[in-house]
């Protein structure tokens, strides 16, 4: 229940780069923040009124902009979609004529496969929610919800406004862009049923010992031919939790403790590296404050290791990497400068370094294990494979399933209606 559908995905996108927009004007202009955010705010507003007076005068809003057997989507709905994405095109500076069509259709095809889906999962009786997912499912979104009410009040801070001013300006501007509470709840909710539909349909769907060493075969093909000409996608696959069966030489597993920045220093953080980007060299000596602040509480865990406490210990009581950690090695770039130097500096298996300086605050490394360079076993990876693939063979049977549900359904799509 914690994946988001990729409507909800798109939104988050859509007002993240709104959002950084936002900040970038704000650290270039300086006093000339507010006024900004204002001229966007109210941009914004009459911006999407013009968009819905266009629709208002093509078409009846209960009017059909899609229909299938079984259900229709009204132009109401689809125009609802339609205006977040056009406002998000129009802030980026596109004309409507670039993007119009591509837009309508995606806003149309995610509705109807909502929809039939939404009569699937009634058909196979996964679509209502029981009392206990339902509470834990606005827990869980209350809680995000109010996250990121914190995080974007900072984008629209006004000396002159009171805190409550600001975070009413903020839930209103996150409503505006497709944000609302409500949406993102609806959004998990559709999840939730979506998740048991899923498994519904693919319960059934095993992995042949056969199947295994089938896909085991192709990816020691694969991951050989990629791996060995590009180490930033085997250091990408690696930390996105893929296990390789084929890996470069000179890499090492390294575990790590993290002592993060709370919230406001991450806002600070974020603050000083956008200063920094416009050539605002003063801001070094902000950035080292910064983590000066954190320094005690880090050098305390450092103590704690000093003195004999053990590594994982410390790294399951204050958080960090777990125990497999991430792989490392001299080609290392996602895991930044600081953090690659100190692992490779580390000279023998089970050393451990000092305090070192990240994007997130400090972190301690520990040099766990060394990969074994060229081809994993089969009975090494096998466990692994079979879930990786369980997970592939069951979403493209899915998807496969959706497909055919869709085009049973005998859609018609009306574009020029919104």
């Amino acid at each position: 229940m914690n994946q988001m559908t990729n409507r909800t995905m798109r939104k988050i996108r859509r007002l993240t780069a709104i959002c950084a927009a936002l900040a970038v004007l704000a650290a270039a202009l300086g006093a000339w923040a507010a006024v900004v955010t204002v001229k966007y705010n109210k941009w914004s507003a009459a911006s999407q009124t013009g968009v819905s007076n266009a629709v208002a005068a093509v078409a009846d809003p209960t009017a059909a902009a899609a229909e299938f057997d079984g259900g229709v989507v009204t132009v109401a709905e689809a125009s609802a979609e339609y205006q977040t994405i056009a406002s998000y095109y129009q802030l980026i500076g596109m004309n409507e004529a670039d993007y119009a069509d591509s837009a309508k259709q995606e806003v149309l095809d995610g509705l109807v496969e909502t929809k039939i889906l939404e009569l699937k999962a009634k058909e196979a009786g996964v679509y209502e929610l029981t009392d206990a997912e339902e509470a834990e499912i606005e827990e869980n979104i209350r809680s995000e919800y109010e996250a990121n009410v914190e995080y974007y009040m900072a984008f629209r801070y006004d000396e002159n406004k009171t805190e409550d001013e600001i975070r009413q300006e903020t839930i209103d501007y996150l409503d505006q862009n497709g944000y609302a509470y409500e949406a993102l709840l609806q959004d998990a909710q559709q999840q939730a049923w979506r998740e048991k539909l899923f498994d519904a349909v693919t319960r059934d769907l095993d992995v042949s010992d056969d199947q295994l060493r089938k896909f085991y075969d192709s990816q020691l093909a694969s991951d050989e031919e990629k791996y060995s000409a590009d180490f930033a996608a085997y250091e990408a696959d690696t930390q996105g939790g893929r296990t390789p069966v084929w890996n470069p030489g000179g890499v090492r597993r390294i575990q790590y403790i993290e002592i993060p920045f709370d919230d406001a220093q991450t806002q600070e953080y974020a603050a000083i590296q956008d200063a920094l980007a416009f050539g605002d060299s003063d801001q070094m000596t902000a950035l080292d404050a910064l983590y000066s602040a954190l320094q005690p509480q880090a050098q305390a865990v450092l103590d704690r290791l000093n003195a004999g406490e053990r590594f994982e210990s410390l790294m399951a009581e204050i958080g960090g990497s777990g125990e497999a950690g991430i792989c490392v090695s001299d080609l290392s770039t996602l895991c930044g400068d600081e953090f690659r130097d100190a692992a490779m500096a580390l000279s023998s298996i089970g050393d451990v370094s000092g305090l070192v300086k990240t994007d997130t605050g400090y972190r301690i490394l520990r040099y766990a294990a060394d990969v074994p360079a060229g081809t994993a076993s089969f009975d090494s990876v096998k466990d692994t494979l079979r879930e990786t693939y369980a997970v592939e063979l069951k979403t493209s049977a899915y998807n496969a399933q959706v497909g055919e549900w869709i085009q049973e359904a005998n859609v018609k799509y009306y574009p020029e209606r919104f």
